[in-house]
């Protein structure tokens, strides 16, 4: 009994070693996080579109970041199965194939890298129209929801379209959009901050398992030249 249960934990470990906790972590994190983003920006872009009629196909550039984003993410978390633990040993036995994959590994750190650093400039980015449109939406509440005024100037809130003066229910209209807008921005802010974090993890992640990889390609060299002597 005590055995069988002794061996059951032992098997249990050692599939757990098998399991990239820090990258799946992180991938999870990152798919939450882009599909956040992405969608919030998306309907913040749509909303937008909708109340000026502008002509853009917003779709059309959000649909193909988010597979290319999800197929990148997906791949990452496909290596790091690859090589964690007795997968890694498994697979990489022979020093050609270490090799491969430390290049392979060096090549999603750069592009990790790159990622996080683009991801971190649109976090800074994004922090310009959550405050203008938090300043929008304020404007909104003081003046125009609590019967201040009718009508709302366009311009002096950084709008300049043809019709520089809305009143009414167009007015109305207005605002509740800007609210809508406002929600989009924030969600989509706190979402590219997780992408920033989930990132690093990535990053974490594969330095350990590269680190991983060339310590075992030395301690097989290391072994083979005991076997020599």
């Amino acid at each position: 009994m005590g055995e069988g249960c002794h061996d059951c934990c032992a098997g249990f470990m050692r599939c757990l070693s098998r399991i990239p906790c820090a990258s799946l972590i992180a991938f999870v994190l990152f798919g939450l996080a882009i599909t956040i983003y992405l969608g919030s920006i998306l309907s913040a872009f749509e909303t937008v579109i909708e109340f000026f009629h502008y002509d853009f196909n917003v779709k059309g550039v959000v649909v193909p970041l988010y597979i290319v984003f999800l197929a990148l993410a997906a791949f990452f978390i496909i290596f790091a199965f690859l090589t964690t633990g007795e997968t890694r040993k498994e697979v990489c036995k022979k020093e050609c194939c270490n090799v491969t994959g430390r290049i392979v590994q060096v090549i999603c750190i750069a592009v990790t890298w790159v990622m996080n650093f683009i991801f971190v400039i649109i976090s800074g980015v994004t922090l310009i129209p959550l405050v203008i449109f938090l300043l929008m939406n304020a404007t909104c509440q003081t003046k125009f929801v609590k019967g201040l005024t009718n009508c709302i100037t366009l311009e002096t809130i950084g709008f300049h379209p043809a019709n520089n003066t809305i009143c009414g229910k167009t007015a109305s209209d207005f605002c509740h959009k800007v609210g809508e807008i406002n929600q989009n921005i924030i969600a989509a802010y706190i979402a590219s901050v997780i992408i920033c974090i989930s990132l690093i993890l990535f990053l974490m992640a594969m330095s350990a398992n590269y680190v991983h990889m060339k310590d075992e390609l030395a301690k097989d060299d290391y072994e083979d030249l005991e076997k020599q002597k």
